[in-house]
């Protein structure tokens, strides 16, 4: 899941959650592995990619996947196993998040250059869209004059860049470090024979491929679930993402209680890479049992009391980020939200009768959220016009593509004078949702988001075809509302087939990346048979977004389903 400034946060509030030696023993070292990848991507030392030398350079970039796999290895020394995990088959809700951010870079590719003229043109009367942003970018109330979203963007002709960067000549496309591709099934070939090759007697080296559906995260604590893991040793986690975090905290309490675990990562210090004199990097090593005691600390509670509050804490971290659910203007870790997150748990606590948010036998509890949330939806008009303001109030580089959304200034539409207009909650109906159904129907999926994002995270069957089909939240008092009404809605039952990787990566590559579809496969159809799934222009959303990179693109979703029905 996606938490902004998360870690930072933890590291500024408590001390001691960051050592740069090795803690201690260590017997299993588990690799988040697809985070390695683009980091081995990204160093200075990757070979060069010259297009008419592919495969070569390919094969190097194997090479430099392999070395730097064994260099984290020797870092932390594991007595006893080696498990790494790369992504395979996803759920829906994450496809949409991968759909929508390759989609949105083939569009920054050719508008980095461009970004002056586009705000020319908005500046003018142009359309900058975001209206609706209803479920796959279709339904509700059509698009005003002028739109209020953000900025057009469109794909560029072969040739641009990929992942944000300024356009180059002849681009690796890293769409390739996606499930179904030809390239990614040579990883796992060039991972197989490195665990044949370097395996110590006695350790156990294991991998996970794209074959196997599932986030590297959750293939990494599900086998910490059934007991991977032995010894009495530490468990170390490789990886970046800061769902990690609270996925190991979590974890660890019900699974690994009392034993010793870290997360594993390079040093990061102002946003650049921390290296040695001869330009190795540096790591940190990330303290999950000193977290668990700070939480806990911070929170008031011992003995007995900790599990309990543990799964609490963690089951409310999803309101603050998650790449399944969006996150409310009201609600930020940057603006004291996890403070309040705090104050939210000990609020649920203190409720008559079960006083918790989730449990392993009862799951979510009714009373628990409702009062939770009901603290939430307390001064959320107050936040929500803090939140317009300092936006608006921004100041940004006229020349910083990622400046952008303080110049589209979208937001501006809930401001009349300085006050919020009249019935803002119903102007942010009509652009989140289209229309009072759309409305109604987002608070029922959202509720039910919730039971179906926590039972993701506790390992819990699930849905891989459920997803929430909009880009904002419900308000908190809508939340509310819903859950007096009608309770918990249970997510779909698990369904009985699942993706191939390939026909996956056909539901979330843009045209530009086709050719890593292999021509086999019946999906190559796709653009013949459903063309408006592959739009050569489309709308950033920007309402509620300080960066470019958070803005989301109003694009179609696809579903499986709709998928099989073509194919």
């Amino acid at each position: 899941m996606g938490i902004p400034s998360y870690f930072r946060k933890l590291v500024d509030n408590y001390k001691g959650l960051l050592c740069r030696n090795k803690p201690g023993a260590v017997g299993w070292l588990m690799f988040d592995f697809n985070c390695l990848m683009y980091h081995v991507l990204r160093r200075p030392d990757c070979p060069k990619y010259r297009a008419e030398e592919r495969v070569g350079w390919e094969k190097a970039f194997l090479d430099e996947i392999a070395r730097y796999t064994l260099k984290v290895i020797r870092q932390v020394e594991p007595t006893r196993g080696v498990y790494i995990a790369i992504d395979g088959v996803a759920p829906m809700a994450k496809i949409k998040q991968q759909r929508m951010r390759r989609f949105k870079i083939v569009g920054e590719s050719s508008e980095k250059n461009t970004i002056r003229g586009v705000e020319a043109e908005l500046s003018q009367g142009g359309g900058i869209g975001g209206w609706p942003a209803g479920p796959n970018a279709s339904g509700g109330a059509p698009a005003p004059p002028g739109g209020i979203g953000g900025a057009s963007a469109s794909e560029s002709p072969p040739g641009g860049g990929f992942g944000g960067e300024a356009l180059s000549p002849t681009p690796w496309d890293k769409n390739a470090l996606t499930p179904g591709t030809a390239f990614m099934s040579a990883v796992s070939g060039r991972l197989q024979a490195l665990i044949r090759d370097y395996q110590p007697a006695g350790q156990r080296w294991l991998l996970s491929d794209t074959e196997e559906a599932g986030e590297g995260e959750q293939k990494i604590v599900a086998q910490i679930r059934a007991g991977l893991c032995t010894g009495d040793e530490g468990v170390v986690v490789y990886g970046l993402d800061a769902d990690l975090i609270v996925l190991s905290l979590w974890t660890r309490a019900i699974h690994m209680a009392g034993r010793p675990m870290w997360l594993f990562r390079e040093r990061i210090e102002r946003g650049e890479m921390v290296r040695n004199a001869v330009g190795e990097e540096q790591f940190e090593w990330f303290n999950i049992a000193v977290l668990e005691d700070a939480v806990c600390s911070e929170g008031g509670v011992q003995g007995e009391q900790r599990l309990a509050y543990l799964q609490d804490y963690c089951a409310a971290m999803m309101l603050l980020g998650n790449d399944f659910l969006p996150t409310s203007m009201t609600f930020r870790l940057k603006e004291g939200g996890h403070g309040r997150l705090l104050e939210l748990v000990e609020k649920a606590r203190k409720v008559a009768g079960a006083g918790r948010l989730w449990s392993a036998e009862a799951g979510l509890d009714l009373a628990g959220w409702q009062t939770g949330l009901q603290y939430l939806s307390y001064g959320e008009e107050g936040r929500f016009k803090r939140a317009v303001e300092k936006k608006l109030m921004a100041k940004g580089d006229d020349m910083d593509p990622e400046d952008a959304p303080l110049r589209w200034r979208a937001d501006a539409v809930f401001l009349e004078g300085s006050e919020l207009v009249g019935d803002w909650r119903k102007l942010y109906a009509q652009i989140a949702f289209g229309d009072e159904g759309g409305r109604r129907a987002a608070v029922e999926k959202y509720i039910e988001g919730m039971s179906w994002v926590v039972d993701y995270y506790t390992g819990r069957p699930i849905s891989m075809e459920w997803f929430y089909p909009w880009h904002f939240p419900p308000l908190w008092e809508d939340v509310v509302a819903g859950l007096k009404e009608r309770g918990w809605r249970a997510p779909p039952a698990p369904g009985a087939r699942l993706l191939r990787p390939v026909e996956q990566l056909a539901m979330v590559l843009p045209l530009r990346s086709w050719h890593l579809i292999p021509e086999r496969e019946a999906v190559r159809k796709l653009p013949e048979l459903a063309p408006e799934w592959f739009p050569e222009h489309f709308e950033l959303q920007s309402i509620g977004k300080r960066f470019a990179w958070e803005c989301e693109p109003e694009i179609p979703i696809p579903t499986p389903t709709q998928v099989w029905a073509l194919v």
